[in-house]
């Protein structure tokens, strides 16, 4: 199944194309430009450098959230019209977990990934994964919560995985904490296309971002 996946949930903005679990092609932006600007140019790129065209694509995933307003309303909108336009379905996913699957990788058995986007106001938007069994296990729902609240609710025995721009802003003298290097951290659409590897996809008149904030 051919996945087109976008990620612009953050400052960046990035575009992949999956082959199943075979990466063909991948652009990420992060220049500081709008996503509104960069965004169809990057669609375009990863087109023609695969040789394809809408036509051959299985599905669009999409991160919904959450993450930055404005990235999301242009993720999800973009995405809604290439699928409407190609007659494909797209499958959305939450931030939290495309940054999850894009630190399995790296994660072992036992380790628990904290995803972390920066929200501002002293905040992180946040979800916890265990690595179990070789699988990613969600213990914590998408949420938005205080630097200090989420320590409290992290135990001190275990080795954390930190992902996500707001990765830096975690830090503990208490806790067991592996960062990863900067270009790794930030969110992308390699995360997206994994997260979604067995999901077919839904209706994109059904799709909607997940601010967890009120805009």
């Amino acid at each position: 199944m051919v996945t087109l996946a976008l990620e612009c949930s953050g400052k960046s903005a990035s575009i992949a194309i999956y082959d199943g679990e075979k990466p063909l092609a991948f652009t990420m932006e992060n220049a500081g430009r709008t996503h509104a600007e960069t965004l169809m140019p990057m669609v375009d790129y990863v087109l023609s450098a695969t040789g394809k065209t809408l036509d051959g694509v299985d599905k669009i995933a999409v991160t919904i959230g959450p993450g930055a307003f404005t990235g999301l309303r242009v993720g999800v909108a973009t995405a809604i019209g290439l699928a409407l336009g190609a007659n494909i379905p797209i499958a959305p996913v939450s931030t939290m977990e495309a940054l999850a699957h894009q630190a399995f990788s790296t994660a072992r058995e036992g380790e628990v990934i904290c995803t972390a986007s920066d929200a501002r106001r002293e905040q992180v938007y946040n979800a916890l994964f265990a690595v179990q069994g070789g699988n990613l296990v969600r213990l914590i729902d998408d949420r938005a919560i205080g630097i200090e609240d989420l320590l409290a609710d992290m135990p001190q025995d275990v080795h954390y995985v930190l992902i996500g721009d707001g990765a830096h802003l975690i830090t503990s003298p208490n806790h067991d904490f592996i960062r990863l290097s900067p270009h790794l951290t930030l969110p992308n659409a390699h995360g997206v296309a994994l997260a979604t590897q067995h999901i077919t996809g839904i209706d994109p008149c059904d799709v909607t971002p997940n601010y967890i904030r009120t805009p």
